[in-house]
């Protein structure tokens, strides 16, 4: 599924061997195989490949992770596939997560999160937005101890 996601949309590559400090900026799509340690902000797609890892702030209309993410996640839509690792804070008008993968975090999905991003994403992300919400839930846990950490049952 993540595949088809990427498709052409994503112009710039970080390569399995690359290693970035600092703030990324983007206008189409980018597609991480290696490491960012920083900031990244998009109005496109971030494409999070099985060798990439991200620690800090991402800012995307789509992210799809299948590597590792440590840090603060704003996005229109997220999605989590089964080799991804996320561990950190995550605002999305959709938040989908594939069986296997692994969240450890806080989550805020659907119309408050929608206003909360828009504070923060650039202006062509908020335009795209729709008012349509879908959430998949995942099992918490140690249900009801309001660790805030949940898990996608393999």
């Amino acid at each position: 599924m993540a595949e088809q996601i990427m498709g052409t949309d994503c112009a710039t590559v970080i390569g399995s061997d690359v290693v970035i400090s600092g703030e990324v900026k983007v206008e189409k799509g980018l597609r991480v195989d290696g490491k960012i340690e920083g900031q990244i902000k998009t109005a496109g797609k971030v494409y999070l490949g099985k060798t990439g890892r991200i620690e800090g702030e991402i800012e995307a209309g789509l992210l799809v992770a299948e590597g590792q993410i440590e840090g603060e996640i704003s996005a229109e839509r997220l999605q989590v596939e089964a080799t991804a690792k996320v561990h950190g804070t995550v605002r999305a008008l959709k938040f989908e997560v594939s069986e296997g993968a692994v969240f450890v975090g806080q989550v805020q999905v659907g119309p408050e999160a929608r206003k909360a991003a828009r504070l923060e994403m650039p202006e062509a992300v908020v335009r795209r937005m729709s008012a349509s919400v879908e959430i998949p839930v995942a099992e918490p846990i140690g249900a009801g101890n309001g660790n805030g950490k949940h898990k996608v049952a393999s």
